[in-house]
């Protein structure tokens, strides 16, 4: 399976699971990495919870983001 967002395939954790993560908001459908979920994923739900991010990250998720899509 690949990922998503980054179209790397998707390797399984230290627990186990190789089903991926859900890559909401990013994406509406599919499964991206845990690379993509911990450094694009988690923080865009967190910001769109209102939560404020170091400038810096939010910088470089959106780098990342207009690389991805």
């Amino acid at each position: 399976m690949k990922c998503v967002i980054c179209k790397e395939p998707i390797l399984t954790d230290p627990c186990g699971w190789d089903g991926g993560h859900n890559p909401w908001p990013v994406r509406e459908k599919g499964r991206c990495c845990g690379e993509c979920n911990d450094m694009i994923v988690i923080p865009r739900r967190l910001i769109k919870a209102g939560f404020e991010i170091d400038g810096t990250l939010i910088k470089e998720i959106q780098e990342h983001n207009h690389e991805s899509l």
